[in-house]
């Protein structure tokens, strides 16, 4: 992978998040990684339980729902449809979107885009 593609597709897990807290608090690992499994599964929960969940300056999760929708017809010529789903949307906040860019103009000017 060349430096170009590598500085646009980074990635950036738990454990990750975990090790970065750890850096930035000094405090013991084990209850760093505790804490983070919690605020994720405490998030998941809050989604689940009151469809709009907002984390204020880093954005809102929320539940779309969808009602039965057909997409043609498969090779046998019978109706293809999905039925009541459910997607899990996010939208960035206004600032966090803002420094994102900013952060990636940085970037695409350094790389020669």
């Amino acid at each position: 992978m060349d430096e170009k593609t590598a500085l646009l597709e980074g990635e950036f897990d738990k454990n990750d998040l975990i090790r970065a807290v750890i850096h930035d608090v000094g405090e013991n690992p084990d209850v760093v990684s505790k804490i983070v499994i919690d605020v994720f599964e405490n998030l998941k929960k809050a989604i689940m339980e009151h469809k709009r969940v907002e984390i204020h300056g880093f954005g809102v999760f929320r539940q779309k729902y969808y009602d039965t929708v057909t997409h043609g017809v498969d090779p046998h010529g019978h109706p293809f449809s999905k039925g009541p789903h459910v997607k899990l949307k996010f939208k960035a906040a206004k600032k966090f979107k803002n420094d994102a860019n900013k952060k990636f103009e940085i970037i695409w000017e350094n790389i020669g885009f």
